[in-house]
């Protein structure tokens, strides 16, 4: 988009001024660039300044109008140019974005097939996490029931050990009886 400098004077200010202070303007102008040319002309003769305003009045102001127009005219056809222009791509730099979007679009497809198999492994290791805490829980349950086994064991050892052992003697009496 063009940016609108406010020091340089746009086509209205221009015409304004053209159209408004045309005859004010030409004058200063004129007299302002023909100064040298009217110090030339009062060195040889003495001119009164009367004489001196008339000839650079007489100067005939049509054709620097019609140069305005034109310039106007060539104005308005440089910004329709310039807006119909200000949108379009050069062939090169219009590739070059395809190919940026086209690397992006890739991307993103690569990106998306990534995701999808990252899925479908999060999916496979909620399975073997399902399962492994199906089998700790199994362990748990095993480990328990060792734990009274051995419980138990521990309790008949030590009443076995408590147990009185019959020795020789209460043996033969006992085979008396």
């Amino acid at each position: 988009m063009r940016k609108i400098d406010s020091s340089v004077s746009t086509k209205r200010n221009v015409r304004d001024n053209v159209e408004g202070n045309f005859d004010d303007l030409m004058i200063q102008e004129l007299l302002l660039s023909a100064q040298w040319v009217i110090i030339k002309l009062m060195s040889p003769h003495t001119w009164s300044m009367r004489e001196l305003f008339f000839m650079v009045i007489r100067v005939d102001s049509l054709p620097l109008k019609s140069q305005i127009e034109k310039y106007m005219i060539s104005v308005d056809c440089f910004d329709v140019v310039q807006r119909a222009n200000s949108t379009k791509l050069s062939f090169e730099v219009q590739n070059e974005r395809l190919a940026i979007v086209a690397s992006q679009i890739a991307d993103a497809l690569n990106f998306e097939s990534v995701e999808d198999a990252l899925k479908k492994e999060l999916e496979q290791l909620d399975i073997q996490r399902e399962c492994l805490h199906n089998s700790i829980l199994e362990i748990d349950e095993n480990l328990v029931n060792k734990q009274n086994d051995i419980s138990r064991l521990k309790e008949e050892y030590v009443a076995t050990a408590q147990t009185l052992v019959l020795t020789d003697v209460n043996t033969k009496t006992l085979e008396m009886l």
